[in-house]
């Protein structure tokens, strides 16, 4: 990929992750409010697929010549977040 290329690719992942992350908190704002059980596993999902969209900018940061360890360590904090949301809608 050229320069550009992987400059709108970085750009196009961060606004997917950060859609993922609108999406996950809206479900569980509404799961505050509705109590729907299956809300909190679209919670979950928007956390996991933020902390995938982060680790393909840290991906292309490296291939950009950037320091992509912060977005590396905002996808684990992600994951963390995603598990929680998962295992506590397991729970019931």
């Amino acid at each position: 990929m050229s320069y550009a290329e992987d400059l709108a690719a970085l750009a196009r992942y961060g606004k997917l992750r950060l859609a993922s992350v609108i999406v996950a908190v809206g479900a569980w704002l509404a799961e505050l409010l509705v109590g729907l059980a299956w809300l909190p596993f679209l919670a979950a999902a928007g956390w996991g697929f933020a902390g995938v969209f982060a680790l393909l900018e840290a991906r292309t940061q490296k291939r950009l010549g950037r320091d992509g360890d912060g977005s590396i360590l905002y996808a684990v904090i992600l994951f963390i977040i995603a598990a929680y949301f998962f295992v506590s809608a397991s729970k019931g």
